[in-house]
């Protein structure tokens, strides 16, 4: 009762004794008498318990609540475990969604667990899981509104093995090796004879027939011999499919490795590590490649959702998923030979269709892709089509591409299609009548250079396999097409959208005149895709969109002692459109005596001079001046500027400030162009340096920032921070830019103490694939149509440009369209395909 017969607070007892003269007495309050004070102070406790009792009962209402869902959350995520369901993430490449018969799309839920790789440790595996779409940017313009971006095309959800923690040993040991399709007693002592000597304790279950009788029974009179021979009745020794799966049926063991007996092992040791990764990746089904068509054997099977069912086969074409981080040699094909190794449960859940006469391995492939099975096929593990059996050799050389996805009537109605495209130049039609006819393309000579067309269809492929060439290849061993050359090559349409090119093209180094060029003959198999075939328009996948924002670009310069192209720098950057945006800062390493004077200059631009003072070196002062803008920047009230590092030795167009606005989009994309060097003799394009590139100050955070350990000699410290950007940003805008011309004095070079020793970068020089303006007006349309349908904009947008970039190592590109509206406000929007 203390606490109530405190005195009450002075003020509240003097508020009807303290008024204004001047005010009216009633707009006072009279003085509350003590027993008055203390009823107050009780009810007002009273409130204050009935206050805190309902924040309590809502407090504990939301903590229910969030143990509901975190509890349904769980469950979700232990049902998606225990099917080993992943989801290929956005800013990755993706195969199309399974089309079934009637045409509709397979709507699989989305599940995104633990990446399976035993062997790699937790964070890593973290960092391999896929990630979430990423939200796209919702802009308005003038008062108009974009509705939320629709990514309704869903990438395909595959479905991955629950494996044991055992090792490959352990798992050979409980595998039994099915031989099916035996031809002649020489193919099967081979196969046998090699297994006996490498994997002796492995369980061997043989197709019975009068070809392989007498091997069978020898080879099992061995001392310890674990081979079995599996008789079969007459009606099913002339079906594949009921042979295999009689075969499977028999077995005891916990996996299979079915084996068609015309291929052979190239190396038979390696079937250790084909079990190693079929564990460490939990696939459900593992396979090599053919040792002879390992380009054209692998891939994708497409059957279109729209216009004329078609079975393509797709080349080269595989999904892009975390396991090419961990196995580089190893894809995920929905084509593979009949060679592979699986689960006995999965095998036993995927029989063959016995109801087919022919056609079963196609059947099969089919069948696993509608099942969402995740497959891989292994490019450095090989087995060979051709056994060494001289009176079988012959026979099975001519007849591998015609074999290569045979059809069969009652397959053509099973999968209703009309066409299958092997993806070998071979096409199978299926008629009204119910007849096949069957049709194969001819390999025909690529044009050599004096014969070529201006735009011709000759010339065009030739640059394009250069510039493939140079995709897959660092800067700095970019090649062009040798002018006196002679090539040799060859090319066929696979498919109405695939061309295949292989054979030799002559080429040299794409450098100045003045570096020690070489030239040779370099070996050419690359399949070329026509994306603007509505094949590759279900490969389509839009992963974000934005408004291009107007943001103030800060270019920071390291010199030392320069007056002369300094001055030049001062005046191109004071010339830009965008000069309200525009900062320099400049940091000087040169000698006191020589400092550089801004005082006689008179810019419109802000500059902040920075002296560092000798010896020279562009690493430190880069990363002396980023650090020195950041804070410029924070002390303006920015979050994220952009930084653009450029060398006082260039000039740069009037709008350039804009293009780097444009093009480097935080999280998204940095900007790396290509500038053109000019010398005495002549110029050309510089697309080995990375030193000039502008990216968002949390990207450059994320990446560490410029190197200073490279110290104060040349070179290296460009691609040593290129190598680590790229692994923080999806991709990396790399266009060559008219008007970008960097000029310097190699006298100045001569005497600068900094450039007469270079650092030699230790590590595998990065990918940096060039950027490309789309001419192709088909492809063009599409492309507009695809992002304006998912985009959904009340206000008109008018498409200007798209730039296309490859990715490194792949087939697959992305798309980034650049669009404006009435008010000649910039959009952009990202879609990633094939």
């Amino acid at each position: 009762m203390k606490e109530f017969m405190m005195k009450p607070p002075k003020r509240a007892l003097n508020t009807g004794r303290r008024r204004l003269h001047s005010a009216p007495a009633h707009l006072y309050p009279p003085p509350l008498h003590f027993t008055q004070w203390r009823k107050f102070s009780i009810t007002k406790v009273s409130h204050l318990a009935q206050y805190f009792t309902y924040f309590l009962l809502i407090a504990l209402l939301i903590s229910f609540n969030n143990l509901v869902l975190a509890y349904l959350q769980r469950s979700t995520l232990s049902a998606a475990k225990e099917q080993r369901s992943r989801t290929v993430g956005a800013g990755k490449f993706h195969d199309g969604a399974w089309y079934s018969a009637t045409g509709n799309e397979s709507q699989p839920q989305e599940a995104v667990v633990e990446h399976p790789a035993k062997s790699i440790n937790s964070r890593q595996n973290r960092s391999l899981i896929p990630k979430t779409v990423l939200k796209p940017q919702q802009p308005t313009s003038n008062g108009g509104k974009f509705s939320k971006l629709q990514l309704t095309d869903k990438p395909r959800v595959y479905i991955w093995e629950k494996l044991p923690r055992i090792t490959p040993n352990e798992l050979l040991l409980n595998t039994s090796l099915i031989i099916t399709n035996i031809q002649t007693g020489c193919q099967l002592q081979k196969i046998v004879e090699g297994f006996q000597k490498n994997y002796p304790d492995m369980k061997l279950l043989i197709e019975m027939k009068n070809s392989s009788k007498a091997i069978c029974n020898k080879a099992s009179q061995i001392r310890n011999s674990k081979i079995k021979c599996v008789y079969f009745p007459e009606g099913c020794r002339s079906n594949i499919g009921c042979v295999h799966n009689r075969l499977i049926n028999s077995t005891d063991t916990n996996y299979i490795l079915s084996w068609d007996a015309r291929y052979i092992y190239n190396e038979m040791h390696s079937i250790a590590m084909l079990a190693k990764i079929y564990i460490e990746t939990g696939v459900k089904i593992i396979s090599p490649c053919d040792a002879s068509l390992c380009h054209s054997t692998t891939g994708s099977l497409h059957i279109p959702m729209t216009g004329r069912r078609q079975l393509t086969a797709l080349p080269g074409v595989f999904p892009q998923t975390p396991l090419s981080k961990v196995f580089p040699d190893c894809y995920q094909s929905t084509m593979f030979p009949p060679v592979y190794l699986a689960s006995h449960q999965t095998l036993k859940n995927q029989l063959w269709d016995e109801n087919l006469p022919t056609a079963h391995h196609t059947d099969f492939m089919l069948s696993v892709s509608q099942q969402h099975y995740a497959t891989l096929v292994c490019k450095d593990l090989l087995v060979s089509y051709t056994p060494t059996c001289e009176d079988f050799q012959s026979k099975k050389q001519s007849n591998l591409k015609d074999e290569w996805l045979d059809m069969s009537p009652e397959a053509f109605v099973k999968w209703n299609i009309s066409d299958v495209f092997n993806g070998l130049g071979k096409i199978i039609s299926f008629n009204s009548y119910k007849k096949m006819s069957t049709f194969t393309r001819s390999w025909k000579a690529l044009s050599s250079n004096a014969m070529f067309v201006e735009g011709s269809f000759d010339q065009r492929l030739q640059i394009a396999v250069t510039d493939k060439i140079n995709d897959q290849r660092p800067g700095w061993e970019a090649v062009r097409i040798y002018k006196d050359g002679v090539h040799n090559l060859t090319y066929i349409e696979s498919s109405p959208c695939i061309v295949h090119v292989k054979g030799q093209l002559h080429v040299e180094y794409d450098r100045h005149k003045s570096f020690p060029n070489k030239n040779g003959m370099m070996e050419v198999d690359q399949h070329h895709l026509n994306r603007s075939c509505h094949i590759f328009r279900d490969y389509w996948r839009m992963t974000s969109f934005g408004k291009l924002k107007k943001k103030n670009v800060y270019y920071v310069t390291a010199l030392s002692n320069d007056t002369v192209y300094m001055e030049r720098l001062l005046h191109t950057l004071d010339s830009q459109q965008d000069v309200a945006n525009t900062y320099l800062v400049i940091v000087d390493m040169g000698r006191a005596r020589e400092k550089f004077d801004l005082n006689k200059y008179h810019l419109r631009i802000k500059v902040d001079y920075i002296h560092l003072g000798a010896p020279f070196s562009r690493s430190i002062g880069l990363r002396k001046g980023f650090d020195y803008a950041m804070q410029l920047s924070a002390s303006k009230g920015e979050a994220n500027p952009l930084l653009f590092a450029i060398d006082n030795s260039v000039t740069v167009p009037v709008d350039f400030t804009r293009r780097v606005m444009h093009n480097t989009r935080c999280g998204i994309s940095a900007y790396a162009p290509i500038c053109k060097r000019m010398k005495d003799d002549g110029e050309y394009w510089a697309q080995f340096g990375y030193g000039m590139v502008g990216v968002c100050a949390s990207d450059y955070n994320k990446a560490m920032g410029w190197n200073p350990t490279w110290g104060y000699h040349v070179g290296a410290e460009d691609v040593d921070f290129i190598a680590r950007l790229q692994t923080t940003i999806p991709y990396i805008v790399r266009v060559r830019e008219d008007n970008y011309i960097h000029s310097h004095s190699e006298q100045h070079r001569i005497n600068n103490l900094y450039y007469k020793t270079k650092n030699i970068y230790p590590g595998k020089l990065p990918v940096i694939p060039t950027s490309r303006v789309e001419v192709d007006k088909a492809l063009l349309a599409a492309l507009k149509t695809y992002a304006l349908r998912l985009i959904k904009s009340s206000v008109p947008l008018d498409l200007q440009t798209v730039y296309v970039t490859s990715v490194a190592n792949s087939l697959g590109v992305v798309y980034d369209l650049r669009f404006k509206d009435e008010m000649n406000e910039g959009y952009y929007a990202l879609v990633e395909s094939i």
